[in-house]
C-alpha cells in the first residue's frame, strides 16, 4: 500500500493529536526514495490540505530532481502558478530551474537562464542581488525559458486531486 514506509508517524501524531501542516508534507518529501512515494505524499497532502505553500511545491519539485525528472520542473512551476496562484518568479523557483537544467545535462541552458535573470535584474533593480536587497519580495519576472519542457499529461495529472479522485472514482488505474 502507499505511504506503509511512513504511516507510523501519522499514526504517532494522530495519537498526540498533532494535525500534518505542510511542514509535515514537505520533511515526508524529503525522506521518499522513489517518485511514486513522493507523488504519494503530495496527493495525501493536497487531499488534507497539508500541502499548501510555495515551500511545498518547492519540495515536490525538489522530488522530481532529485529522483530523476528534472524536465518537469518548469511544467511544476506552471502549474504552481495556475493551480495554487503562487508566483513562480523568486530566488528559490529559479534555482530549482536552473538545478533542473543541469540535471537535465543543459548547463548551457542554465547559464542562457541565468544571463537572462541578471539582465532582467539589472534592467529593474540597482547592481546589487535581489536576494540581499531589503524588501525584496521575490516577484522579479525572469521568465522561465521552457525548451522542451512544456506541460504534458503526466505533468498535471500528478499535481492535482483531479488524478487521484478519477483513479479513485473510476478505478481506472493510473494518469
Amino acid at each position: 500500500k502507499r505511504g506503509e514506509r511512513y504511516s507510523w508517524i501519522l499514526q504517532e501524531m494522530a495519537a498526540s493529536g498533532v494535525q500534518p501542516d505542510a511542514y509535515t508534507v514537505c520533511t515526508m518529501l524529503k525522506q521518499q526514495r522513489s517518485l511514486t512515494d513522493a507523488r504519494g505524499v503530495w496527493r495525501w497532502g493536497r487531499k488534507r490540505d497539508a500541502a499548501l505553500g510555495i515551500v511545498a511545491w518547492h519540495h515536490l519539485i525538489e522530488a522530481h530532481i532529485r529522483l530523476g525528472q528534472p524536465g518537469r520542473c518548469a511544467a511544476l512551476l506552471q502549474l504552481m502558478e495556475s493551480r495554487d496562484g503562487l508566483r513562480a518568479q523568486c530566488v528559490r523557483s529559479h534555482n530549482l530551474y536552473l538545478r533542473a537544467l543541469v540535471a537535465e545535462g543543459r548547463p548551457e541552458a542554465a547559464i542562457a537562464h541565468f544571463e537572462r535573470m541578471c539582465v532582467a535584474a539589472s534592467a529593474t533593480r540597482p547592481a546589487a542581488p535581489a536576494a540581499f536587497r531589503p524588501g525584496y519580495d521575490g516577484a522579479d519576472d525572469y521568465g522561465f525559458a521552457l525548451d522542451g519542457g512544456e506541460m504534458d499529461e503526466d505533468d498535471g495529472a500528478l499535481a492535482t486531486e483531479a488524478a487521484d479522485e478519477a483513479e479513485e472514482g473510476a478505478g481506472s488505474g493510473g494518469p
